[in-house]
C-alpha cells in the first residue's frame, strides 16, 4: 500500500492563527531544509502590487516592535498522517458468498463534537464528511454527528449506525456483504461495530441487515483508507476476506491485510495475502 507524499518547498514560515487582535501574541515557525542560520526581521507592509506599472512593493521597517534576529533553521518535519492507497487494483471474483471489509479506528475529532469535553456543539464551518475506507462504489464515512454510514453502488443505497461514535477510543468495525440470491434475490449488508475497553470489546452499534436488489462488488478498483486525507484520527489493520464458491474446490476463503506497525517510517506498507496472489 503506497502512501500519498507532497512536494516540499526549501523554506516555508506560517502563524498559529490567521488574525489577531491588539496585545495577543502571534507565534511563527519556519521550515527550511538547508539547516542553515535565517534571519528574521518585522516589516509593514504599504503595498505589495505585483503590476509594473503600479506603485511596487512598499514597506516600512518595523524593527521597534521586533528586533531583526538570527536562528538556526531546520526542518520541520510533518508526520505521515492516516492516507493510502493500495499500489494495484483489487479484483474479486463476481460470484461470492460472503465479502467482509474490517478496520480498527480511533477518531480524534468529530465536527459536531467538543473534542476535549464530548458535548454536542453546533458547527460553524461546515466541516464535510470524513472518509474512512473506500473501494470503488463501496465505501465508509465518518458522519458530522458522529454516526458511521456505509455507501454503496455510487450512493444509491447506504446505510447508518444508531449510535455515534467518540473520540479518542478504539473501535472494530466491520463491513459484511452476504449473498442471499437463491432465496430472496436480494443481498444482505451489515455494519457491525464494536469498542475497545481494557483489552475487551463491546457492541456498541449493530446494524441490522439491510437487504436490497443491487449487489455491490468492487471490481477492478485500489482500496484507499482516507480517501483524499479526509480523516482525522488513527486507522489500523484493514482487512478484506472474500469467501467465494469454486465448483472445483469447494468453498474457499481469500484474505488480504495490512499491519500499519510494519515500514511506519517508509512510505508503503507491505500487503499480507492467504489463499491467493489475485486479490
Amino acid at each position: 500500500m503506497a502512501v500519498s507524499s507532497l512536494r516540499e518547498v526549501p523554506l516555508a514560515a506560517y502563524t498559529n492563527r490567521l488574525s489577531a487582535r491588539p496585545k495577543d501574541t502571534v507565534t511563527f515557525h519556519v521550515s527550511t531544509t538547508t539547516n542553515s542560520n535565517i534571519t528574521a526581521k518585522l516589516s509593514r507592509c504599504i503595498c505589495a502590487d505585483p503590476n509594473p506599472k503600479g506603485p511596487g512593493y512598499i514597506e516600512e521597517d518595523a524593527s521597534n516592535y521586533f528586533k531583526t534576529q538570527q536562528f538556526f533553521g531546520r526542518r520541520q518535519k510533518i508526520n505521515n498522517g492516516s492516507f493510502a492507497k493500495s499500489k494495484n487494483v483489487i479484483d474479486i471474483p463476481t460470484k461470492i458468498y460472503s465479502l467482509s471489509v474490517e478496520i480498527w479506528m480511533w477518531p480524534t475529532y468529530i465536527p459536531k463534537i467538543d473534542n476535549t469535553t464530548n458535548d454536542t456543539k453546533e458547527v460553524e464551518d461546515g466541516s464535510s464528511i470524513q472518509c474512512v475506507w473506500s473501494w470503488g462504489e463501496l465505501a465508509m464515512y465518518l458522519l458530522p454527528n458522529g454516526h458511521l454510514s456505509v455507501s454503496f453502488n455510487n450512493g444509491e443505497d447506504s446505510m447508518r449506525a444508531r449510535t455515534p461514535l467518540t473520540i479518542n477510543k478504539w473501535y472494530h468495525v466491520t463491513v459484511t456483504l452476504t449473498d442471499n440470491s437463491i432465496s430472496n434475490t436480494k443481498y444482505n449488508y451489515k455494519l457491525n461495530i464494536k469498542q475497545q475497553q481494557d483489552n475487551t470489546s463491546k457492541e456498541t452499534c449493530v446494524e441490522r441487515s439491510l437487504k436490497i436488489k443491487n449487489k455491490c462488488i468492487p471490481k477492478d478498483s485500489h482500496f484507499e483508507l482516507a480517501t483524499n486525507g479526509t480523516f482525522n484520527g488513527r486507522l489500523e489493520h484493514p482487512q478484506i476476506k472474500v469467501v467465494v464458491d469454486e465448483s472445483t474446490h469447494g468453498v474457499k476463503t481469500y484474505l488480504i491485510s495490512w499491519d500499519t506497525s510494519i515500514n511506519m517510517t517508509e512510505w508503503s506498507i507491505p500487503s499480507i495475502i492467504d489463499g491467493s496472489s489475485s486479490i
